[in-house]
């Protein structure tokens, strides 16, 4: 599991660099009840979560006129340990964009340029 980076991505969360990003204040729904959770941002700066491991993912890119590109990227997903306070069920839950290389280049470029919503 490449963690390299991890603790400087905390520290960076918990003073607030990710605050701002739209997909990581969505809100997950539990599986069971379906009542609103916290922030994955709140998960993340609270260290609830676990690192996955590293996979490699096809990109699709727009090519030239109607043909597309594809590229390998890896990617290292990170898991959101979840439990709701209504009725008690855990569950580990993700989103697609939430990978150890999505937080290292937000933090590294300071604003997000380009947001998934």
């Amino acid at each position: 599991m490449p963690q390299e980076g991890l603790e400087d991505i905390l520290g960076q969360a918990r003073k607030g660099a990710l605050d701002r990003n739209p997909r990581l204040n969505r809100r997950p729904n539990c599986k069971k009840c379906g009542r609103e959770a916290g922030r994955f941002i709140e998960y993340l700066k609270a260290g609830e979560f676990e690192i996955g491991s590293e996979e490699r993912i096809a990109v699709v890119e727009p090519g030239y006129y109607s043909e597309l590109m594809y590229r390998e990227e890896k990617v290292t997903p990170i898991y959101i340990k979840m439990k709701c306070i209504a009725c008690g069920c855990e569950d580990k839950i993700t989103d697609p964009v939430l990978t150890l290389e999505y937080l290292r280049g937000i933090i590294k470029c300071g604003e997000p340029r380009v947001t998934y919503v």
